[in-house]
């Protein structure tokens, strides 16, 4: 469960309650941007299905307003004709999902009002996304409030 004093900081890796066995707590380099403190790992499945992603969950305990988080394919990501879908589910619904191309820093802010199990699901998508090469998903900047 992540304690309400968690709010303020950027979340690591150890304050998520799963996370894939190979993601990691690391500095990136996404696009321009050097040495960002964050967490991720290896995508490689295609968008299918709930199966297919590579999910880190939070245990907010109803403890907190809204979630912040920045994400992006690091540099090193053997593909970059693929791109990298991150879909946020609270308590088991879908919230809101978003799109980034490799060289991009995207982000998002959604209300977690009420929201219990909060997961991250990340995606690789888009083209030539079948050719066996995967992305390195990174999720930077995560904060609760």
């Amino acid at each position: 469960m992540l304690d309400r004093n968690a709010v303020g900081r950027d979340l690591k890796l150890s304050d998520v309650f799963s996370a894939p066995v190979e993601w990691r707590d690391d500095r990136f380099d996404i696009a321009s941007d050097r040495g960002l403190d964050g967490f991720g790992g290896p995508v490689r499945r295609c968008a299918t299905d709930e199966a297919s992603a590579q999910t880190a969950e939070l245990r907010l305990a109803n403890n907190f307003s809204r979630l912040t988080l920045r994400f992006g394919e690091a540099n090193n990501s053997d593909s970059s004709d693929s791109e990298m879908l991150v879909r946020l589910v609270g308590n088991g619904a879908f919230i809101t999902s978003k799109q980034v191309k490799f060289n991009k820093l995207e982000s998002m802010t959604v209300p977690v009002v009420g929201v219990n199990a909060l997961k991250i699901q990340v995606y690789m998508t888009g083209k030539n996304c079948d050719d066996n090469r995967g992305i390195n998903a990174v999720i930077t900047g995560l904060r609760v409030e």
